[in-house]
Formats: C-alpha cells, sequence, structure tokens
C-alpha cells in the first residue's frame, strides 16, 4: 500500500509480569496542508491499520469486540469521505485506534511531537507546559522563563484555549477507561496540537502575543 501523506508511528506494545514484546509500523511522510484528491487510498489505508493491529497486538479485542470494532472503523471510514484536508487524517486514525483501550496501541506522539518541531519550528526549543484546571489552561513551567507560573492562557494562535485542548484530548492516548490519563496527555499535547493544527505552524501566538523562540543550549 502506499504511504500515508501525514506522518505517524503505530506502536503496539505488550507484556506480563515476565517480558515485554513490541512491534512497530513505521509510515513517514510530510505534514501537509494539502487537499485530498484520493478517498480511496486512505479507505484501504484504514484496513491496511486493522491487518496491522491484529497482527501486531496479542489481544486486540480485548476491551472491544472485533464487532464494534469494525463499526467503529466502517464510521471512520465515512468520516474519510468527507474530508477536505490531509492533516485531518491523523485525528480520524487516533479515535479509532481509542477505541482498543490501549494506551500502547495509536499514533506515537513522541514521533509526531518531534517531526512537527523539525518541520516547522525546532525540535529543541523551550515550549510552556500547561495544566487545564476547571476548564481553564494555565502554565506550570516555562523553560524559556518568557510565561510565569500559573499565567492563564486564553487564545493559542487565535483559538480558544479550549478547544485546542479538545483537540489534543483527541489525539491522546487511552488506557481502559482511564480518564485522567488521556486528560494528563491531552495536557502535554496542547502546544504541539496548537502548531499542527495551525496553516503557518512556524509561529506560536499565546493570548495574541508571539512566543519568542529560544533554543536549549
Amino acid at each position: 500500500m502506499r504511504h500515508l501523506l501525514i506522518s505517524f508511528i503505530l506502536t503496539l506494545c505488550f507484556s506480563n509480569a515476565s517480558y515485554a514484546n513490541s512491534g512497530s509500523i513505521n509510515v513517514e511522510s510530510s505534514i501537509s496542508d494539502s487537499l485530498i484528491v484520493d478517498h480511496e487510498a486512505y479507505l484501504r489505508d484504514l484496513d491496511s491499520l486493522k491487518a496491522w493491529v491484529e497482527a501486531l497486538h496479542p489481544l486486540p479485542y480485548a476491551r472491544i469486540s472485533e464487532d464494534d470494532f469494525n463499526i467503529a472503523l466502517n464510521l471512520a471510514k465515512e468520516e474519510v469521505l468527507k474530508l477536505d484536508n490531509e492533516k485531518d487524517f491523523i485525528y480520524i486514525v487516533s479515535e479509532l485506534l481509542g477505541k482498543i483501550r490501549d494506551s500502547h496501541t495509536g499514533i506515537s506522539i513522541g514521533v509526531l511531537f518531534k517531526k512537527t518541531l523539525e518541520q516547522n519550528w525546532k525540535a529543541n526549543a523551550f515550549l510552556p507546559k500547561v495544566i487545564n484546571i476547571e476548564d481553564e489552561l494555565y502554565v506550570i513551567q516555562d523553560g524559556s522563563g518568557l510565561l510565569s507560573s500559573g499565567y492563564k492562557i486564553t487564545t493559542l494562535n487565535g483559538v480558544a484555549s479550549q478547544d485546542v485542548f479538545k483537540s489534543a484530548l483527541a489525539l491522546s492516548p487511552w488506557e481502559g477507561n482511564s480518564w485522567l490519563s488521556n486528560f494528563r496527555a491531552a495536557e502535554r499535547l496542547t502546544i504541539l496540537t496548537t502548531l499542527y493544527n495551525s496553516e503557518d505552524s512556524s509561529e506560536l501566538f499565546i493570548n495574541g502575543e508571539k512566543y519568542s523562540l529560544i533554543e536549549r543550549g
């Protein structure tokens, strides 16, 4: 099958008390804002994705039946047919893999983070770390020293911070029904999601002010 037009690594890891094994599939290309012209190719990608999961995961249907996963797969295909932008495909993939409820099966966030920064910013740049408290976003740490701890964020690149956070939730992995782990992962992904979703991912504006890029020494 062809390479996906976005980049991600599907990583499936499993373990018990005595050993751990892992398998991964690396599908690389550029992250693109291009319009989709061949929806059928993306439908084939989803079929291949299901085959990868079944080949690499020892118990893919431990928390969801195969029938229910197939229903989710068909719904994902319906969403693909509505797609205009290549970037949005990663959200469909993430939601589908989230049905498995295994935090080791899904989009490799580390790879996505690295490729997004390398393509648009700098991989070694400082970025603020945030926390979501009662539907409000706050800075908890900023290695650049530009933002103080407790600084409230209302907008990120002109988008309401909670809307960005909802997108980050959609990319975050699930472990069983652990809502908290999904929530905490989304906090770590919020700034990345801002950059990924923006048409010009090379700049970051927080509350309308440009965040100056400072590289680690």
